[in-house]
């Protein structure tokens, strides 16, 4: 019980941390489930246009515009660390500059 609260309290910081870096990008919401997300941006997001279309190229269709202010990608992403750990990456190659 106490590993599962331990585990629980490190996803929630995980994920404060990662709402606050998105935030500072221009993005209002993230989605992940266990197969799909998508990434809602505000109008004039902090992001290299460039960054979005390299990681569209780089990755075999698993991430795809749906219109100008929604990215969505695909993957396993299961269990609730898998998915923070590809928020996580996600997040950190829309920040590069």
């Amino acid at each position: 019980m106490a590993t599962m609260r331990a585990k629980t309290c490190r996803n929630v910081t995980l994920v404060r941390r990662l709402r606050v870096a998105a935030e500072a990008l221009g993005i209002c919401k993230i989605e992940a489930g266990a197969n799909a997300g998508r990434v809602l941006f505000n109008p004039e997001p902090d992001i290299e246009p460039m960054a979005i279309i390299k990681l569209m190229q780089e990755t075999n269709g698993a991430y795809h515009m749906d219109g100008p202010e929604t990215l969505r990608f695909k993957g396993d992403m299961g269990e609730s660390e898998a998915r923070i750990a590809c928020v996580a990456n996600l997040v950190e190659q829309l920040a590069e500059k």
